[in-house]
């Protein structure tokens, strides 16, 4: 995992009102800091980050996925959601935080 001086650098995957109380809750830890927010929809997005200063905000899951400065995400999606976005951000080699339900049965958390 990388990591700066400045602690772990979380990307929040979602906008809705979870994600919100999980922002909330992350102040708590002072050496975290979310550096990038995903959404289904730049405008979200744009909405999310200018709420919570986030400056990285992407209109697209793939595009947080991807992003070289986020090291751990939360998974904030309505949990039909949990399976893919968990997966997508596994592949993407970021480590997860996802809470319950964590999936829709056990052959998702298998292969989540």
């Amino acid at each position: 995992m990388t990591r700066d001086n400045d602690g772990l650098r979380w990307g929040v995957v979602g906008t809705g009102g979870i994600a919100h109380a999980f922002m909330e809750g992350l102040r708590a830890v002072p050496s975290a800091r979310v550096v990038a927010v995903g959404s289904r929809d730049r405008e979200r997005a744009e909405w999310f980050g200018d709420a919570w200063d986030v400056p990285h905000r992407h209109g697209d899951y793939r595009d947080l996925a991807l992003d070289p400065d986020v090291d751990v995400v939360y998974v904030a999606t309505p949990h039909p959601w949990h399976h893919p976005n968990t997966l997508l951000m596994l592949e993407s080699g970021k480590h997860v935080l996802v809470e319950k339900p964590m999936a829709m049965n056990a052959l998702q958390v298998a292969e989540m």
